[in-house]
């Protein structure tokens, strides 16, 4: 059900190339088009970016409607995202908007590592991200759980100590605390194994 709902999502999306909407599959026809990507006037990397955008929001969506999914494939589809959206980066450095994505895409492969249990993964994920922009409480929230997911409960008490009590970057949550009793109630619920979840539930109280 899920790879339908992602395919008809992505087969409703339309590009505008030339005063044209266009769906996806001529367009990633004319993305490797040499000819055309090299004509001054052709969207390359913007196009690139907004394809990466949809696919990243159809993800997004897939994963809200069915939460107990095989993560390591979307996994697999973030790992895509991310080589694409490096590769435009390097194309077009100026452009913030594809560095935006790629931070989120990082947090988002981040977070599906996690839920597969691919801890070691997850956090160099996270790292990654984090190199891009070092303030980012987000990815701190998901590096705090994959430790604590992974038993290194040390390193994830560091992290919530550090970040708990300051405020959340948006309105979902108050502070990181609710951020970090939330993500620690999702995996418990999702039956994978926190070694000392009472204990850090204890320190977010």
């Amino acid at each position: 059900a899920w790879n339908r709902l992602f395919d008809d999502t992505i087969t409703a999306l339309r590009f505008r190339i030339g005063g044209k909407e266009l769906p996806i599959e001529p367009v990633l026809n004319l993305l490797q088009d040499k000819e055309m990507t090299d004509v001054a006037e052709f969207p390359f990397p913007e196009l690139v970016f907004e394809v990466i955008d949809h696919e990243n929001t159809a993800l997004e969506k897939i994963l809200r409607q069915y939460p107990t999914l095989d993560y390591s494939i979307f996994a697999i589809k973030y790992y895509v995202l991310v080589s694409m959206d490096k590769y435009i980066i390097a194309y077009n450095p100026g452009n913030d908007h594809f560095k935006t994505i790629l931070l989120k895409l990082y947090g988002n492969l981040a977070t599906t590592l996690v839920l597969s249990q691919s801890y070691s993964d997850a956090l160099d994920s996270a790292k990654e991200g984090l190199e891009l922009s070092p303030e980012n409480g987000w990815l701190y929230s998901i590096m705090a759980l994959a430790h604590a997911c992974a038993g290194d409960t040390d390193d994830a008490i560091a992290i919530y100590r550090e970040w708990k009590d300051k405020a959340y970057f948006n309105s979902d949550f108050e502070t990181y605390k609710d951020r970090f009793a939330f993500d620690l109630k999702k995996v418990k619920g999702l039956e994978i194994e926190v070694p000392e979840y009472e204990q850090l539930m204890k320190l977010l109280e």
